[in-house]
């Protein structure tokens, strides 16, 4: 094995052009490279990261470690504040802090875990699966990039052309997708949800529900009642109990149920279904849109 030298209390060993072996004082780095995969482990806190045919498993502390290879390069950077992964045209960004993880990626599948608030990735052609230990988000989608925010308060999920935002704090929700987008805002007083060209707005307090629709617009005010309401093609219906909020829409349908527990929102064919608790929220998006609103998956 032939001893390249040492660069920020690391040492690099490189036995073939396909295998490479950083180690670190105490907190070392093993990175193996082949046609196939590679593997760097870092000390009590891992990542995983899986690419078509070529594959990365990180496991790191408080140290950071710069690879760089031919014609898909990887750089990693790990500070206590952010890790960094960058690859040539098939290339991956990932930002850790304290604060927020951001991973960007093109055209291939990541698996990320921490610890106590791990995520897990996955990203194929198909979808992306994101998932946070006690309150996890499940994510799919296709061929696009996101974006993931994760603090103890909130976490961002950007979706790139028909992009999903997720914000996620002790009081609000917010999801918005692209020129069809929705935003709904979940506190422990009020819910809205936009849809757009025939948007749907709805607010919610404990008192009352505000729907405008395009160019006709509805506020409801109610208590333990409901309400159901029809429009010409595209109609509502909407369920108000102490638990749960239900709008339907015709071909291009909207569900959302509120309960003290979760808010579920479906799409026919192009849905999301968003569940809320104390510990979770769980987006499952099965395909993306276009500006003729039809699903394309």
């Amino acid at each position: 094995m032939k001893h390249l030298g040492s660069t920020l209390r690391a040492t690099v060993y490189v036995s073939s052009p396909q295998y490479i072996t950083v180690y670190f004082t105490q907190e070392y780095i093993t990175v193996y490279f082949t046609q196939e995969y590679i593997t760097v482990y870092f000390t009590q806190q891992y990542i995983t990261l899986y690419f078509t045919q070529e594959y990365i498993t990180v496991y790191f502390t408080q140290e950071y470690i710069t690879v760089y290879f031919t014609q898909q390069y990887i750089t990693l950077y790990f500070t206590q504040q952010y890790i960094t992964v960058y690859f040539t045209q098939e290339y991956i960004t990932v930002y850790f802090t304290q604060e927020y993880i951001t991973v960007y990626f093109t055209q291939q599948y990541i698996t990320l875990y921490f610890t106590q608030e791990y995520i897990t990735v996955y990203f194929t052609q198909e979808y992306i699966t994101v998932y946070f230990t006690q309150q996890y988000i499940t994510l799919y989608f296709t061929q696009q990039y996101i974006t993931v925010y994760f603090t103890q308060e909130y976490i961002t999920v950007y979706f790139t052309q028909e992009y999903i935002t997720v914000y996620f704090t002790q009081q609000y929700i917010t999801l918005y997708f692209t020129q069809q987008y929705i935003t709904v805002y979940f506190t422990q007083e009020y819910i809205t949800v936009y849809f757009t060209q025939e948007y749907i707005t709805v607010y919610f307090t404990q008192q009352y529900i505000t729907l405008y629709f395009t160019q006709e617009y509805i506020t409801v005010y109610f208590t333990q009642e409901y309400i159901t309401v029809y429009f010409t093609q595209q109609y509502i219906t909407l369920y108000f109990t102490q638990q749960y909020i239900t709008v339907y829409f015709t071909q291009e349908y909207i569900t959302v149920y509120f309960t003290q527990e979760y808010i579920t929102v479906y799409f026919t064919q192009q849905y999301i279904t968003l569940y809320f608790t104390q510990q979770y929220i769980t987006v499952y998006s099965m395909c993306f849109y276009d500006l003729s609103m039809f699903c394309k998956c």
